[in-house]
């Protein structure tokens, strides 16, 4: 007999925009996949928002099913399984448009200021620099509150998506080129579903999202999903 299929409650959090937000259509690009890969194998999906530090601690303790988008750490894999690649970002260091700073190396960072939004992990070579003291972190609420600190110039740097430092710069100042990327290469970071090692259902939910993810690639879906969620994000921010 055929295994039923599942009901699952997952969480994910606010002000990452355009990957996932309550204000964003379906709750933002990686809630759209999440339902749609669940749905391709015939698993019942709701999704609720909630901050992030709270959302990763309840799915750690089983209140929910699964949480997203999450890149895999050391830290983390102690506790949940991950699934395949849901999407893969290009992390950027990003600076005013008029900053005079300009480096080849990320070595070439060292003594300065930097922020990344509470819960976001950085790329191993800006993390190697915060923990040998050669870089002083600043952590905000999110990713504007990091840009609003950049331009009063109590910063030197931000970190983030290529996606969301244009997205950010454009709801900000009107146009996505207020800041620019340093022509540094930090990461390449894979965007996951993770599940809680401890959940009884652990291994079918992973397999569950990564069957229907290989058929929403396949068939096109992903590519479809992707490119009108960037269109209504970034339409949305220039009405």
């Amino acid at each position: 007999m055929a295994d039923q299929s599942l009901t699952l409650h997952l969480v994910t959090g606010p002000d990452y925009k355009p990957f996932t937000d309550p204000d964003l259509p379906m709750g933002g690009m990686h809630s759209q996949i999440v339902r749609a890969a669940f749905a391709k194998v015939g698993d019942k999906v709701d999704i609720t928002f909630e901050p992030w530090a709270r959302g990763y601690a309840e799915t750690r303790r089983l209140a929910f099913d699964g949480t997203f988008p999450y890149v895999p750490s050391a830290e983390r894999e102690k506790d949940f399984l991950y699934s395949d690649v849901m999407f893969v970002i290009l992390s950027r260091a990003f600076v005013m448009a008029d900053s005079r700073l300009t480096v080849a190396t990320v070595d070439e960072l060292a003594d300065r200021t930097m922020c990344s939004p509470n819960g976001y992990v950085l790329p191993d070579k800006i993390q190697a620099l915060v923990d040998r003291k050669a870089v002083k972190l600043e952590r905000a609420a999110g990713m504007e509150e990091c840009f609003k600190m950049l331009q009063m110039h109590r910063l030197d740097f931000v970190v983030c998506s290529d996606i969301q430092g244009r997205a950010t710069s454009l709801r900000l100042w009107g146009k996505e080129d207020a800041v620019r990327p340093l022509g540094l290469d930090l990461a390449q970071p894979t965007h996951r579903l993770i599940v809680s090692r401890e959940h009884p259902d652990a291994a079918r939910i992973i397999a569950d999202f990564n069957r229907g993810l290989a058929m929403l690639k396949a068939s096109g879906e992903f590519d479809i999903i992707v490119k009108r969620q960037l269109d209504a994000y970034f339409g949305q921010i220039t009405n």
